[in-house]
């Protein structure tokens, strides 16, 4: 670490020199920290012709692999680029314009398109890692959202657990993607997701529902068909919203219609696609509503009293 003394030229009393060669009596420290000096650094690779003193043949020195040119861009300024276009979503003219005003150096948009290509061939081994991993963990948290590629809707499919995120696009959003990008069908773990309906195709692991989506759909009801008990769920916590939708949803589930799943399953029954959930949830939340612990009337806190429920209760399918 470099560093950059500072030396009095003489005494603050009586203006007596003081010298070079006086040793300190005390030294205190500031540190400055900042990032280099922007510029390219350039390494000339030199190839050595040598000629046989035995039989006078030439033989030259071989170049690394990756010094195809006379003159080219190194990786760590690829990767930047990379990273720039991917990860932090500069568009490709801003990302060269960065480039530019960074370090002097001028690409266009179709040498960023190149290395973006480049860097996803090098990444395939750890995309498909990745999705190995995925695959044969214990959970995971899974969705799909809408994309546009080359002008079409397409659909980003995530699979991701704590520490692991797969992403993958495809033209379907429903089963045919899920196959063809290979976790699904291989996952025996834990599932958290939406209900979207392609889901309920893997019955051979466990599936929960996302609370985020649980709580969004409260809000709907409540919103759009005045049932204001959907809205004083969420006070509750987490556990205690899911314990009061399980107890509620379950009986209104008609038990012809999923017996056969549940008691091979072993897990709650599907409730089937949004409205059909939402008119369930409706009809269940008349009753809670009606029951006898909510008929007790609010605490002191303005809350209806419930029930308390046993510590990590989850809704599972």
């Amino acid at each position: 670490m470099p560093f950059v003394t500072h030396r009095p030229t003489a005494c603050c009393r009586c203006r007596q020199a003081l010298g070079a060669e006086l040793p300190a009596a005390r030294v205190e420290r500031r540190q400055v920290r900042d990032v280099p000096s922007l510029c390219l650094e350039v390494t000339e690779h030199q190839a050595v012709a040598l000629r046989c003193p035995a039989c006078q043949a030439v033989t030259r020195g071989t170049f690394p692999a990756d010094v195809r040119a006379a003159a080219q861009y190194g990786p760590r300024l690829r990767a930047l680029a990379v990273y720039l276009h991917e990860y932090q979503l500069v568009p490709e003219e801003r990302t060269h314009e960065v480039l530019a005003d960074l370090f002097g150096c001028t690409v266009s948009d179709g040498t960023v398109a190149t290395w973006t290509e480049q860097a996803a061939t090098l990444l395939a081994p750890t995309v498909a890692r990745i999705g190995d991993l995925v695959a044969a963990g214990p959970h995971q948290h899974t969705d799909e959202t809408g994309v546009r590629i080359g002008g079409q809707l397409h659909w980003l499919h995530v699979n991701s657990t704590r520490w692991l995120t797969h992403l993958a696009w495809h033209p379907k959003r429903g089963r045919v993607a899920t196959e063809a990008i290979g976790i699904w069908p291989r996952f025996r773990g834990w599932a958290t997701h939406d209900r979207w309906a392609s889901y309920d195709a893997y019955p051979a692991c466990a599936h929960s529902l996302c609370g985020a989506h649980l709580l969004r759909d409260l809000t709907f009801l409540d919103e759009q068909y005045q049932q204001t008990w959907a809205v004083k769920f969420p006070r509750f916590g987490g556990s205690s919203v899911i314990l009061v939708i399980e107890e509620c949803l379950w009986p209104a589930v008609p038990a012809a219609s999923n017996g056969a799943r549940r008691q091979r399953c072993g897990r709650a029954p599907v409730a089937g696609t949004r409205q059909t959930w939402l008119g369930r949830t409706c009809c269940a939340g008349r009753a809670a509503t009606d029951s006898p612990a909510l008929r007790r009337g609010p605490d002191s806190t303005g809350r209806s009293p419930l029930p308390a429920p046993p510590g990590g209760l989850a809704v599972v399918w």
